[in-house]
């Protein structure tokens, strides 16, 4: 997305969800407990440059759940 546009054109970004403060508090409550496994919703853990090729397999379907992006300098990626 070309933030570019929006600054230039001085418009307006509003996102939504289907979720409230409340339904993510007891999601992070049945993680920690140990309630939902979280672990094993992570199929990939991918640096930032690999987050293109990240997308494109979660369009394609198959066995992806989740892909984490990680953001820091030092990000490798990690099969989990």
């Amino acid at each position: 997305m070309n933030l570019h546009r929006f600054f230039w054109r001085e418009l307006t970004l509003v996102g939504a969800r289907l979720y409230d403060r409340s339904d993510f508090e007891r999601a992070v409550t049945l993680v920690a407990d140990g309630t939902i496994p979280a672990e094993r919703l992570i199929s990939k853990v991918v640096p930032l440059t690999q987050a293109p090729a990240a997308f494109e397999a979660l369009e394609g379907g198959g066995d992806v759940m989740k892909i984490l992006v990680d953001c820091t300098d030092d990000a490798q990626g990690v099969a989990v």
